[in-house]
């Protein structure tokens, strides 16, 4: 088995009492360039510094604000804003007669990089059915492979026979496997390879298929599927759980010695997996066919199933003690209809769909989790860039997603933690996270700052700004928790507990307890850390070097003094290339494929570090063009840069734009390059259609000397923007 140590932030193992007497709280594993930075201060002052922590030289200075108001925990706090300061390094805020902040943090561009990576290997910890080996800060985790009689089906009328239904993750803190909370798990992940792709292809897993065919992310997603394959009945029906009656006890896993078995088959769970199914199908697409076209039958067997099935099928479960996960399923055949739809095209999923979604009163809410799924399917139909959808119902979808987007920044704003959502329940510290889908959806549709502020600042909440001055992410921070209620923690042998977990959090704005046995606020679960990793992954930087490890351009791995393994001589036959740029692949309707956009690989074409901009969907369809499904994205920011490996050669490069956002001329004012060069400047994309939400094709010329072409979009006033990135050769390629 391949063994890789996790070597990320540092924490402060201490026990520690619920109540914290530090008068700082704040992000306790740093805070991201570029985004927002504040911290909580519990008593009145009136300035702060933050000292760097090596010199001891103030480099900024700001005044404390407020007061602000905490209604859930009765606490009148005050705030340190240093969001415009941007200096990478590692500070101490300290409030001049009065103290400091407990512990020093970082301000980089990559602050969160680690506690994704962190966040995964958590899903790694809870594999069922395999060894786990890993290696955290010095400490060894392991635990043998477990669970290999999963599962009876004696709930099928097959008393004492076995389906071989082994593999998966662990739910929780126990060691059960549940289809309906995998569904938003999975959902959640999904959701987040298809919105940070940049991120995730080429994050590193210590996980034994890391450089293997899949990029570390989704091989990890796979071990999930897999076992979510053995849970769909011949007849398309999927089992809700597998299970034993009665929750074992705090023993490894390898230990758990009770049967466990495949339970009745559900509407809400078949759904859910029809959901993951066709989701999943899309993402492996790209990297192993054959998997995706074994994943999306899968999804139609169960939509099948489900339209002859109309009816809510709740499975009987009164044998089991175990996780219920029960819920009334039209929330979960709406998102199975929306994701059947983006994966096959079928006018017959469309219709379901926008049927069930002008059912919905509000159409989005806010807080949600597995019971409530329905924001899930609600993200992929806004954000879809496939045609045919009502229109009017379209922009409800998009208004009601802002809307509530720009709830939660107000929300923010006003806390005195910067807590964006009201309640406090079972397992709501995932829901904070779980703000993130939302926020982020919303930044796609309508381009605000403050929606990504946003989950910086639930982060921020999570990883120590909150009324307990702790991190609630084991393994990483300040005091994060030490007795989570979580088995191989409790009973490994290892004072510190297994890594990279979120724990439930308060049912009460303060009555969290870092005890084992309180299920009720210091479990752990899938579902909780699937939100968590799409919150990093939202405020973590594009790695900056190294390539997936899926594509075989990828380099070779290194000691210092290798060298990399440099990537083939262009295709001279390859005469043209396109990117849709901030969007997946498309073939438009005169049959020209548009490659779908990704960062550099060399060999290859992509967004360069430094110029990735952000990604958003663009609004109504738009005129000028044959092809409106190609102007649905836009990348977008300051400055744009893009690669293409091409032979040496005359090449016409071809920009595709549209303004979206003004509604005038002299907004918005471009220079486009090539190879560096200025080949168009003063470009008011406005101006040059004469409306908005009009195409603009602006065509240069260049000769590639080598095999590089770089590409250039910059805003001169406000940003730059780019739909597509064309690329044709003129001259005679001299191949065979």
């Amino acid at each position: 088995m391949l063994l890789m140590t996790l070597a990320l932030a540092a924490t402060t193992s201490l026990h520690a009492a619920q109540e914290s007497q530090d008068l700082v709280r704040l992000s306790s594993v740093g805070y991201a360039t570029g985004l927002a930075k504040q911290a909580t201060v519990m008593q009145k002052a009136d300035s702060f510094e933050l000292v760097d922590h090596a010199s001891g030289a103030v480099a900024f200075t700001g005044q404390v604000t407020g007061p602000y108001e905490c209604p859930d925990s009765a606490e009148t706090v005050y705030r340190a804003d240093f969001t415009a300061f941007d200096t990478p390094g590692r500070y101490d805020l300290r409030l001049p007669g009065l103290g400091q902040s407990p512990i020093s943090f970082i301000i980089s561009e990559d602050a969160y990089n680690p506690q994704l990576a962190l966040a995964m290997t958590g899903f790694y910890g809870w594999r069922c059915g395999t060894e786990v080996s890993l290696d955290y800060q010095g400490r060894h985790y392991h635990h043998q492979a477990c669970h290999l009689q999963d599962g009876l089906l004696d709930y099928f009328g097959k008393p004492g026979v076995l389906r071989k239904a082994t593999g998966g993750w662990h739910d929780a803190g126990d060691y059960n496997k549940y289809v309906v909370n995998a569904g938003v798990t999975m959902g959640c992940l999904l959701q987040a390879w298809e919105h940070f792709p940049g991120v995730l292809k080429r994050l590193p897993l210590p996980i034994p298929e890391h450089g293997g065919p899949l990029p570390d992310y989704l091989a990890e997603l796979k071990w999930e599927l897999d076992w979510l394959f053995t849970m769909q009945m011949p007849d398309g029906g999927v089992s809700g759980k597998l299970s034993s009656r009665q929750f074992d006890a705090f023993e490894m896993p390898e230990q758990d010695g009770s049967q466990r078995f495949l339970a009745p088959v559900g509407s809400a769970a078949t759904a859910d997996f029809v959901a993951v199914m066709a989701q999943a199908s899309r993402a492996f697409a790209a990297y192993d066919p054959r998997y995706a076209q074994r994943l999306i039958k899968a999804s139609e067997k169960g939509w099948d199933w489900l339209k002859a099935h109309p009816e809510d099928l709740q499975p009987d479960y009164s044998d089991f003690k175990t996780g219920a996960y029960k819920t009334e399923d039209p929330d979960d055949r709406l998102w199975a209809a929306v994701e059947m739809w983006e994966a096959t095209g079928s006018a017959a999923a469309l219709a379901e769909a926008e049927r069930r979604i002008h059912e919905q009163s509000p159409i989005t809410e806010e807080d949600w989790d597995w019971n409530h799924v329905k924001d899930l399917g609600l993200v992929t139909y806004a954000l879809s860039q496939r045609g045919g959808r009502d229109a009017d119902l379209l922009e409800q979808v998009r208004s009601g997603l802002v809307s509530a987007a720009d709830t939660m920044v107000a929300r923010a704003k006003s806390h005195g933690f910067g807590r964006a959502l009201v309640s406090h329940y079972w397992g709501s510290n995932g829901t904070v996270a779980r703000l993130a889908v939302i926020l982020m959806s919303a930044d796609r549709i309508s381009h605000q700052p403050a929606y990504r502020d946003t989950v910086a600042e639930q982060l921020a909440y999570l990883y120590g700004r909150n009324h307990y001055g702790r991190s609630q992410v084991t393994g990483a921070g300040y005091k994060p928790p030490m007795h989570p209620h979580h088995r191989p923690s409790g009973s490994d042998g290892i004072e510190e507990p297994w890594p990279g977990y979120l724990v439930g959090g308060g049912t009460t704005a303060t009555n969290w307890k870092d005890d084992q046995p309180s299920y009720a606020t210091n479990e752990v679960a899938i579902n909780w850390n699937a939100a968590l990793v799409y919150a990093l992954a939202a405020v973590s930087a594009p790695p900056k070097s190294g390539t997936p490890t899926a594509l075989p351009t990828a380099s070779a791995t290194c000691t210092p003094t290798c060298t990399p393994t440099p990537p083939p001589a262009a295709d001279p036959c390859l005469t043209e290339r396109r990117i849709h740029c901030g969007g997946e692949r498309l073939v438009d309707r005169q049959g020209k494929a548009w490659e779908a956009d990704q960062a550099w690989l060399p060999g290859a074409y992509g967004y360069l570090p430094g110029g990735e901009g952000q990604v958003s969907v663009t609004g109504p369809p738009k005129s000028g063009t044959p092809d409106p499904e190609l102007y649905y994205s836009e990348r977008w920011g300051p400055r744009l840069a893009y690669r293409m490996y091409l032979a040496p050669g005359f090449w016409q490069v071809r920009f595709k734009m549209a303004e979206t956002y003004f509604h005038e001329a002299g907004r918005r004012s471009m220079t486009l390059k090539l190879q560096g060069r200025e080949v168009a400047s003063g470009i008011d994309l406005y101006a040059l259609a004469g409306d908005k939400d009009k195409a603009v094709d602006i065509t240069a010329t260049v000769q590639l000397q080598g095999q590089e072409l770089d590409i250039e979009a910059i805003g001169d006033m406000d940003n730059a923007t780019l739909m597509g990135l064309e690329a044709v050769r003129l001259d005679k390629p001299s191949c065979k």
